[in-house]
């Protein structure tokens, strides 16, 4: 029960919940390694990279702000794991820092980092 109830966080005081749902990326599967990848992939380029560069405290805000935001606006989304959201987070973020970079999709299609 890692779930996203906030019923439970305030009545039965299970707080762990705030933290455990951003944990969970469903069961083991071809979408689970995908989203492990992109997760670690966009966090390692964007803490590396040119904006947090030797500021791991200013990236740690930016993760805790994120997931503050996402746990606002969970309870009228009813969003019960926000692991994939915090993924996209980590996408979006590294790719309006790298607006050029080249990417491609498959080796076939060519397109700016934003899209």
């Amino acid at each position: 029960s890692l779930y996203l109830n906030y019923r439970l966080i305030f009545e039965k005081h299970e707080y762990w919940r705030i933290l455990t749902n951003f944990f969970f990326f469903g069961m083991p599967s071809l979408d689970f390694v995908f989203h492990m990848y992109f997760l670690v992939r966009y966090c390692r380029l964007l803490e590396e990279g040119p904006s947090f560069r030797g500021r791991s405290a200013d990236f740690f805000i930016m993760l805790m702000f994120g997931a503050s935001i996402m746990l606002a606006i969970a309870p009228f989304s009813s969003v019960l794991f926000l692991g994939y959201s915090l993924t996209f987070m980590m996408v979006y973020v590294w790719g309006r820092r790298n607006e050029t970079f080249p990417m491609n999709f498959l080796g076939l299609f060519n397109f700016p980092a934003p899209w």
